[in-house]
């Protein structure tokens, strides 16, 4: 029997020699700095390959309702109902003492079976007409018609959780002019407001600022709490009403975390125009992050002036440096990018 050994410069070799003579992955100790799927492959006579795992938790995984080495059964159900579930007596022993004392303890038999009648099937399958059941006046806790009809429509119309009347007035009250009465709370929840930091103190504009030619404007971020990153607000065109097409990015250290590529209309003022990522983003204390923006359109737009690199938001302080990504002009003193949308 040979042994190759995947990823061995990375693994310490302890004592090499298992019970069947062979080397095996019992004797190799994986970093826990290491993915779980460091294995050595073993190569038997007949030519066959198998793995042997590393982690003990991926080994009891594997044995787990396992046939293959199971030297007790459990015989469970009445006469005529029974089933028979395998099972490995050291793996229960060494997590039960009632099971160590059953299997290796003084009175210990030596039965390959083990009979256990009081056992009943599952009492309720999980069916549409039970769950309801289950559900009873809880039901009518949901928020339903909060949904929006596409939702409803791909989803509870089709559980069949639903009678045919409520599915019918669900459909009526978002369709018809006149609406039926409903038992269900027609209203959103509340949640959480949006909080917004604004890094600026001022805004202007010029004659040749400020411009979009598919260029970045970035800036990087941190807090000392987490937050939710929600969305950016953005200045628009100081030129009157405008659209203009936008990607935003979060990222952390490179690696992107969310994005969305959308399109928000500016009526001409010095107001910030709020654009969203499609989830709020979990954002992590006292690591930076990096914002971007990139616009297109053909109007100037105005821009902040008189930044900071602190700024105190409700109870969260946000931290502002200068990105690299940023391409075209803007940073912590200036530019794009006036306000970072969270929830906390």
């Amino acid at each position: 029997m040979t042994v190759r050994l995947i990823g061995f410069s990375k693994l310490s070799l302890g004592v090499s020699v298992c019970v069947n003579g062979c080397l095996s992955c019992l004797s190799l100790c994986c970093p826990p700095s290491e993915p779980a799927w460091y294995r050595c492959r073993v190569t038997g006579e007949a030519g066959q390959n198998r793995f042997c795992l590393c982690l003990l938790v991926l080994r009891n995984a594997l044995m787990f309702n396992n046939e293959h080495m199971a030297d007790i059964h459990f015989i469970v159900g009445p006469p005529g109902e029974t089933q028979t579930v395998p099972a490995h007596k050291y793996v229960l022993a060494v997590g039960s003492s009632v099971f160590g004392a059953m299997f290796y303890g003084d009175l210990a038999e030596g039965q390959a079976q083990i009979h256990i009648p009081d056992v009943e099937p599952a009492g309720l399958a999980v069916t549409p007409r039970n769950q309801r059941a289950a559900l009873g006046k809880a039901l009518y806790l949901l928020r339903i018609p909060s949904m929006s009809l596409q939702e409803f429509a791909d989803g509870p119309a089709q559980s069949d959780v639903l009678t045919l009347t409520e599915t019918h007035n669900i459909f009526l009250w978002y369709t018809a002019t006149n609406k039926p009465q409903l038992d269900f709370p027609v209203g959103k929840r509340v949640g959480l407001a949006p909080q917004r930091c604004h890094r600026f103190q001022a805004s202007a504009y010029r004659s040749n600022q400020w411009r979009y030619r598919g260029r970045c404007d970035s800036i990087q971020f941190a807090v000392d709490r987490r937050i939710f990153m929600a969305g950016l607000g953005l200045y628009g065109s100081s030129g009157g009403k405008a659209e203009y097409s936008v990607r935003i990015e979060l990222k952390r250290q490179g690696t992107l975390l969310a994005h969305n590529l959308t399109k928000f209309l500016s009526d001409g003022s010095s107001s910030t125009f709020a654009v969203w990522f499609e989830h709020p983003v979990q954002v992590e204390q006292d690591t930076f992050y990096t914002v971007s923006a990139v616009l297109d359109g053909n109007e100037l737009s105005y821009f902040g002036q008189e930044g900071m690199t602190e700024v105190q938001s409700g109870k969260v302080t946000f931290q502002f440096q200068c990105s690299s990504d940023s391409t075209n002009g803007t940073g912590v003193q200036g530019g794009q990018i006036p306000e970072l949308i969270f929830y906390c």
